[in-house]
C-alpha cells in the first residue's frame, strides 16, 4: 500500500502543473547580501532588478557563490526568467543599491526533503 507518499525531488508532475505562487520584493544597499530559505522546491523563478536601481543584482544558491563566479546577473530595468530547482536564493547588489522582485513558482516537494547546495562540495553553486 502507498499511503500517499510525499513528492520527492525526482518527481516529474510537480514539474508540470502550475505552482505555489512565493513573492518578494526587496532593496539591498550596494555589497550587502540576502538569502532566502524557501518552504517548498522551486520549478521556476522570474527575477527583475527595477528600473532606477543605481546597481544590479546578482542571484545564485548560495552566498559563496555569488561572491564567487557562481551567479546571474540582472541590470536595472530587466528580468530573468529561469527553470531550476533550487530551496535557496541568494541575491547581492553590485554598483549601487539596488531593488529587486522575485516571483517563484514552488512545487509540494517539502525543502527539507532537498539537499541544501554547498559551494566548497558542488562546483557552479
Amino acid at each position: 500500500m502507498l499511503d500517499n507518499p510525499s513528492p520527492g525531488a525526482g518527481s516529474v508532475p510537480e514539474y508540470m502543473i502550475s505552482g505555489i505562487p512565493w513573492l518578494t520584493s526587496s532593496a539591498i544597499t550596494s555589497g550587502a547580501t540576502v538569502e532566502y530559505e524557501l518552504p517548498r522546491v522551486t520549478s521556476t523563478m522570474l527575477i527583475s532588478c527595477l528600473a532606477g536601481s543605481a546597481g544590479s543584482i546578482r542571484f545564485g544558491v548560495t552566498a559563496a557563490g555569488v561572491n564567487a563566479n557562481n551567479y546571474i546577473t540582472v541590470p536595472p530595468g530587466d528580468s530573468r526568467n529561469i527553470r531550476m530547482r533550487t530551496k535557496t536564493l541568494v541575491a547581492k547588489a553590485v554598483g549601487g543599491a539596488a531593488t529587486f522582485e522575485v516571483c517563484a513558482s514552488l512545487t509540494m516537494i517539502s525543502s527539507s526533503s532537498y539537499p541544501k547546495y554547498d559551494h566548497a562540495k558542488l562546483e557552479g553553486v
